[in-house]
């Protein structure tokens, strides 16, 4: 295991905002159980693509987008918050 240097810069939830010495930017650091939820929303989007279930298909597909537009929100909110510029 290294060591190295990271600046938490906030904390909302399973989420952090953290920057890595040497970084311009923070990044978003995800709790692993929250991973392991989007793995198995794409699993199931995978599944029901390949079985042509449109109403599965769309509601995966949404459960998807929103947890990923959750933490894009959140990651930009806590870098507004930090008053730090987004890098896109």
């Amino acid at each position: 295991m290294s060591h190295l240097q990271v600046e938490l810069v906030e904390v909302a939830g399973n989420l952090a905002l953290a920057r890595v010495a040497g970084r311009k930017f923070p990044g978003l650091l995800v709790q692993g159980d929250s991973i392991k939820i989007v793995s198995d929303i794409v699993r199931d989007l995978s599944n029901a693509v390949s079985s042509l279930d449109s109403e599965e298909v769309q509601d995966t597909i949404s459960e998807l987008k929103e947890t990923i537009t959750f933490w894009v929100d959140e990651y930009e909110r806590m870098m507004t918050a930090a008053q730090l510029p987004l890098p896109y």
